[in-house]
């Protein structure tokens, strides 16, 4: 019979079965034996089997920095006023899923943290209680964050700061609620900026709030960005 390499053979056809290496080498540079135990058989299709092993070992790869992603889930809110309506708040926060809600307009005073009876810890940062209820910041934490947290700062009642250390970085969250009037305005960007330039550079950084500005409606533009049903009128902020 005739060998598929196309030599003349007189003996027992080996099993498939048989040890890549027991098997009589190729006498042309086109034959090559294949390794690794993938084949048995002179083949000139290496590059396939090596591209396979290859496949592999990068979707193993891949799983892998899957399984270190941490995805969290973060939204921002004006709630007008907070007063006597925080459970309302985490209501709305587990129906859409969320990790962390930043919260504006909240009109809560003092500065502090509580925990919900759900588990949930509610950061707040506003004016003293001599003043009157206006503005103020706050932001809502999922229970299984709770432990991520290493730092809160409240700066002042529109503006306060979040740390969490998550598995391959710390998050910043930084939560501002921006005045409506322009002659305020100027001074609350160089806080911001200020709060910014504070953080450390190797920290990630999000900016959420509501900046009080109209951003028009150019959606064509801005793709992704804002909706063509907006307010077409663009502010000065």
């Amino acid at each position: 019979m005739r060998a598929s390499g196309g030599r003349s053979s007189t003996g027992t056809r080996r099993s498939t079965g048989s040890n890549p290496k027991k098997l009589r080498k190729p006498t042309t540079k086109h034959h090559q034996e294949a390794s690794d135990g993938l084949a048995n058989h002179s083949s000139t299709h290496e590059g396939t089997a090596r591209c396979l092993k290859d496949t592999f070992s990068t979707n193993k790869h891949r799983k892998r920095q899957q399984q270190h992603q941490h995805k969290i889930n973060i939204g921002t809110w004006n709630v007008t006023s907070l007063t006597g309506k925080e459970m309302e708040v985490v209501e709305e926060a587990q129906k859409y899923h969320l990790d962390i809600l930043g919260i504006s307009s909240t009109k809560r005073k003092s500065k502090g943290s509580l925990t919900l009876n759900n588990g949930c810890q509610l950061y707040y940062s506003g004016v003293d209680t001599t003043t009157y209820a206006q503005a103020w910041v706050a932001i809502l934490v999922n229970p299984r964050l709770a432990e991520s947290i290493v730092e809160w700062k409240p700066i002042n009642e529109i503006l306060a700061l979040i740390r969490l250390q998550l598995k391959r970085t710390t998050l910043t969250i930084i939560q501002i609620y921006a005045p409506n009037n322009e002659a305020d305005y100027s001074i609350f960007l160089d806080m911001v900026f200020t709060t910014i330039e504070s953080v450390s550079v190797t920290d990630s950084k999000l900016l959420i709030g509501d900046f009080n500005a109209h951003v028009g409606n150019d959606s064509q533009a801005w793709n992704g960005v804002i909706e063509p049903n907006g307010d077409k009128d663009i502010s000065n902020q």
